[in-house]
């Protein structure tokens, strides 16, 4: 059998790992989720020597989805996971296959962990238990080689006298390693239940589990007091299950900024003194930095008012905390004067168009009278959060700064009366019903497709008056881009959120999808109109066709107000220009250093480059969805943008040291390991998820100095 290579076991700095870290047996490198190595091999002089060592395909490539598993190192194997739902290990040294296990499929989707020679494998069935020398279910772990039976995505903290679980239906869970359930936390509060999707972390000093928990209330939050434990970051008893502190970043939140990433367990240096903090970063952009004892913020915190809801049925929190130190790395609020796209006059124009109804004002909440424009639903952070040295207490966080439109619809709870009378409309069935459908409650892309856009014609009567109903210059200048020619490919597109979910072999996903559509009554675009009837059909409006559409449309509004029938429903899409480019100024991508200690940006650049389509030139700063990773060699590997490359930084200074092309891009943090003496770092690279990105891959890439031999 190959051996683990020579260890150095200086631990300079102990943060009291509970996981070596030397070794990567959790995804996020161990039970802190640093996403740091002690290893050194690897260094600024010597990168320059960096080879491909070898490339692992799985032999499955996903339409949408990408492998966000971040691997781990268990003896000589590299244990990852796939989309279809098979755990993989892989020779370390020469990348074969060595086995690979079916299970109930995602499988390890943000990752597993490796103790005592088995691995611990979340699902949508609760955790697995495998041999990791062949795959094999350990029937003398848990009940049969299981614990739990809900959905986890997280990688469970695993010690010598517990295995501890985050499940995706906010609880958290203690099993005994004969399959006793210890205790079980619920993380319902106010009738509130937060997803658990971004991280959970262990420190062993103080036997305290840290998580980290998503929006819960979607865009329309209702008469919530505060959100429950939405938003937050919370510590809690690993003895007894009991919650110790929470910490709340957005109260009530309602415009899906979660905290992302797992929190990470490390010590800084504050006043003179070592003290024990958590950190965890989030799609706002805040750096949280808290007492990993008291969950006090270290730099203490201010506030932003926030504005009330438009909503009537909705109550928000008047105000929303602001953190000044650490300093932001983003920021999710969106200047419609100054942040609107410079790549052309065609372009500016176009998302001004498209931003015509819109409002942005920091926490304003969604409208059926307006749109909101921001950044942040998909960064600041991203899911693979950030890494962090403990040594120097620098970290290092990827980010993304592109804009999103969150829209309020009216549409009819009891939709038959509509649809019999739209049906029985010759103008409307001719000339509208094919985007806005027989229930006229339009219809929109999510951002795996595009950003169409079909608005809903319920209510219509009521925010806008007869004049501009049935005038024709309204109505051309309403849709004079509705028919646009670079927007034809995203018409033809045959993707749909639809076959998102229900592809994937795992019936808690389609149970989700179907009560997200019972909850919130969502349409869907499936098939999308072509292009070319559209704009005859537009062409062909005429005012006296506008003038008899208006008392159709105000009989439908007026039926359905006097009957109660008015609902309302919140989404969200990816604001993009006619070329397929975010619709605010670049650079849309950062990579950020920040020193803990003094919560200071110590540098920040642009992360990725992008072929401007227009000018044909390239331009700094992408979407990035990989993540990073620091080393004791103070090298920082970062990946995860759409030009699908691999890039090694100093962390100190942010100087690019190393880059590498990729089969495409990175699409989990990057993660290394020692065998028969030379380091490698592995890249998973399976494409960027997001419209207009990437081509799909199933490749891992593994790298080593060529002048290491094995």
């Amino acid at each position: 059998m190959l051996k683990i290579g020579f260890l150095m076991l200086s631990f300079i700095f102990s943060t009291t790992s509970f996981s070596n870290d030397l070794l990567w047996e959790r995804s996020g490198a161990n039970n802190l989720s640093n996403q740091f190595s002690s290893l050194s091999q690897i260094n600024e002089e010597n990168i320059k020597n960096l080879e491909m060592a070898w490339t692992f395909k799985s032999g499955h490539v996903d339409r949408i989805l990408t492998v966000e598993t971040n691997p781990i190192i268990a003896n000589d194997l590299l244990i990852t996971a796939n989309l279809d739902g098979f755990v993989i290990a892989i020779n370390a040294i020469n990348g074969k296959e060595v086995w690979r296990k079916k299970l109930p499929a995602p499988v390890a989707r943000r990752g597993l962990t490796f103790y005592e020679k088995s691995l611990y494998v979340p699902t949508s069935n609760g955790v697995y238990i495998l041999n990791a020398s062949n795959g094999i279910i350990n029937q003398k772990i848990g009940l049969s080689g299981k614990v739990g039976d809900n959905p986890t995505l997280l990688p469970p903290v695993v010690t010598g006298k517990s295995i501890f679980v985050a499940n995706f239906n906010s609880s958290v869970q203690a099993w005994s390693h004969k399959g006793k359930l210890l205790w079980n936390l619920s993380l319902e509060k106010e009738n509130v239940n937060p997803r658990l999707w971004s991280g959970m972390s262990y420190d062993q000093e103080s036997k305290l589990i840290f998580i980290n928990t998503s929006n819960a209330n979607g865009l329309i939050g209702g008469d919530i007091k505060n959100g429950g434990y939405s938003c937050s970051l919370i510590a809690i008893d690993s003895e007894n299950g009991k919650i110790i502190w929470s910490f709340q970043e957005i109260i009530h939140d309602v415009w899906d900024l979660d905290i992302v990433g797992p929190p990470v367990v490390t010590k800084i240096t504050h006043n003179g003194q070592k003290i024990p903090v958590v950190v965890s970063v989030s799609k706002s952009g805040n750096v949280l930095l808290l007492s990993r004892l008291t969950g006090k913020p270290i730099f203490g915190l201010d506030q932003y008012s926030a504005p009330p809801s438009s909503i009537k049925s909705e109550k928000l929190s008047p105000v929303q905390i602001k953190v000044k130190i650490p300093e932001k790395f983003s920021d999710t609020y969106f200047d419609l004067k100054k942040d609107i796209t410079n790549l052309s006059k065609n372009q500016k124009d176009y998302v001004a168009h498209k931003l015509r109804n819109s409002k942005s004002e920091r926490f304003l909440s969604v409208s059926p009278n307006y749109d909101v424009v921001m950044f942040g639903l998909h960064g600041g952070a991203e899911w693979p959060g950030m890494s962090v040295d403990p040594e120097s207490g620098i970290m290092i966080v990827p980010s993304n700064k592109y804009p999103w439109i969150l829209r309020a619809s009216y549409f009819d709870k009891d939709e038959a009366l509509t649809k019999k009378i739209a049906i029985s409309n010759t103008l409307y069935n001719t000339k509208c019903s094919l985007c806005h459908g027989k229930n006229l409650a339009g219809a929109y892309q999510n951002e795996y497709d595009g950003d169409l856009y079909f608005p809903s014609l319920i209510g219509i009567t009521t925010k806008k008056d007869k004049t501009y109903l049935t005038s024709i210059e309204k109505f051309k200048y309403d849709h004079m881009y509705s028919t646009d020619k670079n927007l034809e490919k995203s018409y033809q597109s045959e993707v749909s959120i639809n076959r998102f979910f229900l592809k994937i072999d795992s019936n808690w996903f389609k149970k989700l999808l179907r009560s997200i559509q019972k909850e919130t009554g969502i349409s869907f675009l499936n098939n999308y109109p072509e292009r070319t009837f559209i704009k005859n059909t537009i062409d062909n409006i005429s005012s006296n066709d506008l003038l008899n559409l208006y008392p159709f449309f105000l009989e439908i509004d007026k039926n359905v107000i006097q009957n109660n029938r008015l609902g309302i429903n919140a989404y969200w899409q990816i604001l993009l220009d006619n070329e397929g480019n975010p619709g605010s100024k670049p650079p849309w991508g950062y990579l950020t250093a920040i020193n803990l200690n003094t919560g200071k940006k110590i540098w920040q650049q642009p992360f990725g480059d992008v072929f401007n389509t227009y000018y044909k030139n390239t331009m700094k700063g992408d979407i990035n969805l990989g993540g990073s990773m620091i080393t004791q060699s103070k090298v920082v590997f970062a990946n995860g943008t759409r030009d699908a490359m691999a890039r090694a930084f100093k962390l100190n200074t942010g100087e690019l040291l190393w880059k590498a092309k990729l089969p495409t891009a990175g699409s989990s943090p990057p993660m290394t390991y020692m065998l028969n003496g030379c380091q490698f770092i592995i890249f998973t690279a399976t494409g960027n998820w997001l419209i207009n990105s990437t081509k799909k891959s199933d490749s891992i890439v593994a790298y080593k100095l060529k002048t290491c031999k094995v």
